[in-house]
Parts: C-alpha cells; sequence; structure tokens
C-alpha cells in the first residue's frame, strides 16, 4: 500500500461515554477521517456522549449492544453474546477494514473473537494503563496472550507501560510495541475562553483560589487521599476551593460524606462530568490528580497546555510528562500528607506557580500535539498493511 493510499479503519471500545479513552480515540478519529481515511467506530455498549462529535466529522458509529463478558456467566446470555459475535463479524466483513483498531481490554477481547472467527483487518491493541485488573486475573491474562498472537501492533502511551507489556505479558515482541504518547487538541485549549466560577460555584468568592481534579470518581483516582490532603490545605489556605469534575461512577456520596465528616464540604465541590474543561483549566490557580495508577492521564497534559501546574502522584506515565520540579510537582501515591505540603505549597507561590505554568505550555505544545499523535498512529498502520 502507497504511502498516501486512504486507509479504512475500523476502531472499538467499550461506549462512547466521557474518560480517557475515549477522548483520544474520537480524536483520533476525526483527525483521520479529515485527512481522508474511511473510519467507523464501534461500541460493544451504549453511551454516547462523543457520538454527535464523530458523525459531525463523517465517522460512523455502530452499537453492537454485547453483553457483559464474563467467563462463566448465566447460560441465559449466552445467545446474546453469540449473536452479538456473529453480527460484529458481519459489520467488519461489510466493512473489510485494513486495520481492526481496540481500545482497552474488553474492546481487545471482543475484537480477538471477531478476528478469530475471520473478521479482517490487521489487529491493533493498546496498553492505555497499568493493567492491574488484568494482571490479577488468570482469565484475562489468558485472552490477552491470545490477542498479542494474532495483534500486528500493540500501542502503548508511555514508556513504562511498553516496558511493563515487555516484562510480564506472553507471546508479546519488542518489535510489534510502538510508544506514542496522548495527544491533545491545541485550538480547542487557545480559543476556550477563562471560566467565570461565580457561575459555575455556589457562592464563589472572586479571591478564592482553586484547585481543580478532572477524574471520574472511581476509586483508583484517589479522590479518598486527595480529601484527606485537603483538610490540612484547607487550615492553611481556608479561602481555597477543590473543584471536582468527573462521572460518578458510584462513590461520590461517600465521597461527599467524607467531606462533610472532615469538615471541608463548604470548600469542596463535585460538578459531574462537564464539557467546559479547557476554560475551567484556564481559569484554576493549580490541577491535581491523586491517582493510584495511570497510563499516561490526558489531565496532566491537558492542564500543561492550558499552562496551568500540576501536583500528581508519581504513576504509569505521569511522570513522562511532567518534569518534576519544572511543570509541576510529583509526590508518591497514597500518600496525603506529601500530597497537602505539595498543594500548599503551589498555593502559597505565585512566581512558581507562573513558572510552572509557563514551562508546561511550552513543553506540551512541542511533545503533545494532536498532529503528532495522529501521524504516529498513520505511520504504525501502514506499518502493518500489506500492499493490495
Amino acid at each position: 500500500m502507497s504511502m498516501t493510499e486512504p486507509l479504512r479503519l475500523a476502531m472499538m471500545i467499550g461506549s462512547l461515554q466521557e474518560g480517557g479513552a475515549e477522548r483520544q480515540l474520537v480524536a483520533l478519529a476525526c483527525a483521520l477521517r479529515a485527512r481522508g481515511h474511511e473510519v467507523l467506530v464501534l461500541t460493544l455498549r451504549p453511551g454516547d456522549v462523543w457520538g454527535p462529535r464523530l458523525r459531525a466529522a463523517g465517522v460512523e458509529t455502530v452499537c453492537l449492544d454485547v453483553p457483559l463478558l464474563r467467563p462463566l456467566g448465566r447460560l441465559s446470555t449466552k445467545p446474546a453474546v453469540f449473536h452479538a459475535l456473529r453480527r460484529t463479524v458481519a459489520l467488519l466483513r461489510s466493512f473489510e477494514p485494513d486495520v481492526l483498531h481496540a481500545w482497552l481490554f474488553e474492546a481487545e477481547a471482543w475484537a480477538f473473537l471477531a478476528h478469530f472467527l475471520g473478521a479482517p483487518g490487521r489487529l491493533v491493541t493498546i496498553r492505555g494503563n497499568m493493567g492491574g485488573d488484568v494482571e490479577a486475573s488468570a482469565w484475562k491474562r489468558f485472552v490477552r496472550a491470545l490477542a498479542n498472537r494474532r495483534a500486528a501492533a500493540v500501542i502503548a502511551n508511555a514508556r513504562v507501560l511498553a516496558r511493563q507489556a515487555l516484562a510480564n505479558e506472553r507471546c508479546l515482541s519488542a518489535r510489534r510495541v510502538h510508544v506514542i504518547p496522548n495527544g491533545v487538541d491545541l485550538e480547542r485549549f487557545e480559543h476556550a475562553k477563562p471560566a467565570d466560577w461565580r457561575a459555575v460555584l455556589p457562592n464563589h468568592v472572586r479571591a478564592s483560589p482553586v484547585v481543580l481534579c478532572v477524574a471520574n470518581l472511581f476509586p483508583y483516582k484517589g479522590h479518598k487521599d486527595l480529601l484527606r490532603a485537603w483538610e490540612r490545605v484547607h487550615r492553611e489556605h481556608p479561602l481555597a476551593r477543590l473543584v471536582c469534575v468527573g462521572r460518578d461512577e458510584g462513590i461520590r456520596g461517600e465521597l461527599e460524606q467524607q467531606a462533610r465528616d472532615a469538615g471541608i464540604d463548604r470548600c469542596v465541590d463535585f460538578i459531574g462530568a462537564r464539557d467546559d474543561v479547557p476554560s475551567l483549566m484556564r481559569s484554576a490557580t493549580a490541577v491535581v490528580l491523586a491517582s493510584h495508577e495511570e497510563g499516561m492521564p490526558n489531565v496532566v497534559v491537558e492542564a500543561m497546555v492550558a499552562g496551568c501546574p500540576v501536583v500528581a502522584t508519581q504513576v504509569g506515565g505521569t511522570g513522562e510528562a511532567v518534569a518534576a520540579g519544572r511543570t509541576g510537582i510529583l509526590v508518591p501515591p497514597r500518600d496525603p500528607f506529601a500530597l497537602s505540603l505539595a498543594l500548599i505549597r503551589l498555593l502559597g507561590d505565585e512566581a512558581l506557580r507562573e513558572r510552572m505554568g509557563n514551562r508546561g505550555r511550552s513543553i506540551a505544545v512541542k511533545r503533545f500535539s494532536l498532529e503528532r499523535l495522529v501521524s504516529a498512529h498513520e505511520m504504525v498502520y501502514r506499518s502493518i498493511v500489506k500492499p493490495k
């Protein structure tokens, strides 16, 4: 295949809900379509936050309605699984993709099954997080080993994830592993106007500094650690507010109760998922991420693009994005005390915040542009597609 001939690309993911992997897939799919490639996005289940943007860009989306995949699931669900699998194979045979790119483990397992049953396309999988859930499950490790045997390429968004995969996974060779850092739509941030916090938060005082946490409410995102750290931050900076943006995954009530019990509920806000994160980041004093595990977290890269200093836990590829002491402060995971000291230091030093923000933006626009993300994926795709 020539280096200019359009590709036919099928991308598969669990759903199009708000999330880091979903955001990367959508940005990549839209940009590839703008370059003239044919792109089809398949989701295992409903959830269409990003569907309108994809369709506006000319990217077709199809929901496969796949039941939850459990190795010992009820027999009554098996006919639905087989029906969805037959439909998936039929759709892919009709589309005839050059590449079938699966995002996250469940889509990887489903794409492997479809590929095994004759779906066309060179299989590509990703490593976008530390994969603790896969390592803890024997059947998931087995499925991943099978998928590795069929995958023409495995894309990791951080060097540490590539090293981990090569060290711990079966049937994976270094020549098939590629590292492509996440990309950010720079124009989305450049055109964003700073948010008016008085319109976002109840009882906001104009001079109040705002620390922004953008992370869906999963336990591994470390919100409990962050709230414990905020108790000390509140004593040192009583006017500061912690604003948590993200979809509730079942723990919001528990977190709100923790804030009430600690007496910090008046300076902690949970405002749910938002589509104006660039504006919020441009208005924030700092961005914080307290995760226990990560791949290459979009939020720290986006904060850097927005010129906002970062406090984050040293997990996954975070240290590959944040230059410790230059663009942000890195602390150990599960350490509320260290997290609080970093936040207190940043809130108390305006000159430090400005230096870190300016350096972060300068680095991010060079290393994490959407253009680099798209070109790197395009190169990998073309390297594995056989000439026609």
